[in-house]
This record gives C-alpha cells, structure tokens and sequence, in this order.
C-alpha cells in the first residue's frame, strides 16, 4: 500500500467525473490526471476516490437514457436478455433525487453481473458502449470476466453527468460493521463553484444509517427508505440491486464542506 493512501485531500473539481477505485490488483483503474482523494477509507483498508476525465461519460442535453421508474419506491431493476440479471443490460437503481434552484436532479446507478467467459464479456462490452459506459482501463473485454462493474450518473435539470465508475471482484471487495468510504462533488455539476456539496459513498450492506458531518457542525442522516422520517430522497442509503454494498448520499448546506461520514446506529 502506498503512503498516499493514508492521506486526505480536499476535491476540488466540479463538474468532472471521479471514479471509485481500490488498491492493486482489486480494481481496474485507469490513470488519474489529478491527485488522488482519500476520504473515509475503511478501518482496515484504506480507499481511494480518484479524479478522472470526464469526457467519456458527459451527455449534455439528453435524459432520456436515465428514466428510472415502474417500480414502488422510484427504483428500477432492469431487465436483462441475459439469463442471469444485468450481464448483457444493468439492473438500473435510483440513489437519489430532489430539486435545486428549480431543477431536478437525480442519480441512477447502473450495475452490470460478472461475465462467465470472453464470449460474454465481449458482449457485455457492447452492452456498454451502447450506453456510453466503459469501464475506465478495459483494453481487452477479459478483463470482465468475473468482475462486476458499476456506473453511477448525475443528471442535473438537462446536463447528464457520469461520476463514478468501478470495476471489481465482489470476493474481495467486501464492506463490514461501519466500513465506509465517500467522494465529495457539487450537486450542481455545471459550476466550478462549492454550491451545495453532494456526498457519495459506500457502506456495508448492513448499515441502516450514514451520518455526515458538515464543517459548520451540522449533520445530515442518510438513512434507508423505510427508517426515513421525513418525505423526499436527497439524502438516503440504498441497497442497489446487484451489489455486496449499500450506497449513501448526502446532500448538504450551500457552501459547507463535508467534515465526516460515519455509520451510525
């Protein structure tokens, strides 16, 4: 493990994707062009939020492609012409939605399964394409054999955005207890600006409660659908379909940064 991993730094790019990776040979990643970001990283393990270009995954001016609905709760499972869900199409999970200075936002998580063999990957990679997600250093479609892939979208009023991306072996990519790690935007990804921030990060599937702490003292409770106390979905923890680990957002104070992300009871 390299001494970086044990250090924090702040994000400041906007209105870029970053991709969610981990150390070594448990995560395909590709070259960051800015410095790494570790925030929150396990109590074991550290982990690392990496700043990537964004050009690949930015569709300005079209939704479309990320209309979630059909199922109670705003979520929307995919169907797949694979036997098996989400190989040749992802099973498609809403994170979060809620309206900012008039425009509606939301995020979407895309989750393909493991391929079997190449034949599968190769047409998994296609699947991909088709819907502009690429894992980040995928040369070769065998190197999705046995890994599951994800991609996380933005969509602010009519600006699409891809944030975050991650491909890894599920065996080895296991949360537990309060495990947890995050990277910190702006939930308006048209400003270089701090605006309002916009966390998201990973938790154990067990965590019923993600508590982050802003840097004015105050907090915001990410907590599961059914444990939310009051209406609207800006801040929740989910449990997308497909993946060992719940996803949490927190969406906080106009130009305040994020102090801590805890698993709390």
């Amino acid at each position: 493990m390299s001494a970086d991993r044990e250090t924090r730094h702040d994000m400041t790019h906007h209105d870029i994707t970053f991709l969610l990776a981990e150390a070594a040979d448990e995560v395909e990643i590709g070259t960051a062009p800015t410095q790494a970001l570790i925030r929150g990283g396990r109590r074991r393990r550290a982990r690392r939020w990496a700043v990537a270009a964004a050009a690949a995954l930015v569709v300005a001016g079209s939704t479309g492609a990320l209309a979630v609905g059909g199922l109670p709760g705003g979520e929307d499972r995919g169907t797949s012409v694979s036997a098996r869900p989400g190989v040749l199409a992802p099973q498609r999970t809403l994170l979060a939605e809620g309206v900012d200075h008039g425009q509606e936002w939301r995020l979407t998580i895309d989750v393909w399964a493991p391929p079997r063999d190449d034949e599968e990957a190769r047409e998994q990679l296609a699947a991909m394409a088709e819907l502009d997600e690429k894992p980040l250093d995928v040369r070769e479609a065998s190197s999705l054999v046995g890994k599951l892939s994800f991609f996380v979208k933005h969509t602010y009023g009519e600006l699409q955005t891809g944030i975050s991306q991650m491909t890894v072996e599920t065996a080895r990519d296991v949360f537990t207890g309060t495990d947890r790690d995050w990277g910190e935007s702006s939930l308006n990804p048209s400003t270089d600006e701090l605006d309002r921030p916009l966390v998201i990060g990973r938790a154990a599937r067990t965590a019923e409660q993600v508590t982050c702490t802003w840097q004015d003292g105050s907090t915001t409770e990410a907590r599961t659908p059914s444990k939310q106390s009051t209406g609207g979905d800006e801040s929740v923890l989910r449990h997308p379909a497909g993946l060992p680990y719940a996803f949490f957002v927190c969406v906080g104070p106009e130009e305040v940064r994020l102090k801590s992300a805890e698993v709390t009871k």
